[in-house]
């Protein structure tokens, strides 16, 4: 991509997973050139940026709100684009950016079966699951992590955690699918090939970036915000915020809501 004028930077989006292990941001969005916007690989607090080849372009007129749910369902999108049939009856832990925007793109593909492990239930969690009866007419079983839980088809882990990895092999029964759709950041946990033969598993990985055509991910992400345009209760489950250094910090270590964005002058 030749070089052009330098962007200014009108939001950035925080993922708490990647930047409590690296403490770096890497979503910004860019403020409107020629009709439009640019999804950027930068730092949080970096006001212009030069657009490279990490860019996602798209066309403006989409709430901030829609490009960051977006941004975030990607990652399953991709996935879900590798031609793998998936049974009903799903099972996702974790309800942070990945796991939030997982859960409404397989309710959008018609999953009717589908189960969310979570630390805490909280308001915005029972609020969320009353929406989705609402929106869907689909009930979302909701269960703490040391809950027992009916048997699923497809397990998704969106932690990143080696502790959740291990407690899902431990107990997965035979012929199931594991999608590893985080990425594991701690390294302490090891797949055992011997147990994945015997079980007769299927593993998945779900890295957005490796091996993943540009072009392709810059239509699919097109595809995704004018899919989400009419989803007016997003903006329920995604808080914007003042730039602030100290925000930040927060955020990474509690979370305020599902996605949180920092909105520059």
């Amino acid at each position: 991509m030749k070089k052009s004028k330098l962007l200014k930077t009108k939001y950035s989006v925080i993922s708490r997973g990647t930047e409590k292990h690296n403490n770096h941001g890497y979503m910004g969005i860019s403020e409107v050139a020629n009709g439009f916007q640019y999804v950027l690989n930068i730092d949080h607090g970096v006001k212009k940026s030069e657009l490279n080849d990490q860019v996602l372009k798209f066309k403006t007129g989409y709430t901030v709100e829609n490009i960051a749910f977006s941004r975030f369902e990607i990652i399953t999108a991709l996935m879900y684009n590798k031609n793998i049939n998936l049974e009903d009856r799903i099972i996702i832990y974790g309800l942070g950016n990945i796991g939030f925007t997982c859960l409404i793109y397989l309710l959008d593909k018609g999953y009717s079966n589908i189960g969310v492990v979570v630390k805490r239930k909280t308001e915005k969690i029972v609020k969320l699951q009353n929406e989705m009866f609402n929106f869907y007419n689909i009930s979302i079983n909701i269960y703490l992590y040391d809950e027992q839980m009916e048997e699923y088809n497809v397990y998704i882990d969106t932690t990143g955690l080696s502790e959740v990895l291990e407690n899902i092999f431990e107990h997965i029964g035979f012929q199931k699918t594991v999608i590893i759709l985080s990425t594991p950041r701690e390294g302490k946990y090891l797949l055992d090939p011997l147990m994945i033969n015997r079980k007769n598993l299927v593993i998945v990985g779900g890295h957005e970036l490796n091996g993943i055509n540009k072009k392709f991910r810059e239509e699919l992400f097109n595809l995704l915000l004018e899919k989400n345009k009419d989803k007016k209760f997003l903006s329920e489950y995604i808080t914007i915020h003042p730039y602030d250094d100290e925000i930040i910090s927060k955020i990474r270590n509690q979370k305020n809501n599902f996605i949180e964005i920092l909105k520059y002058d």
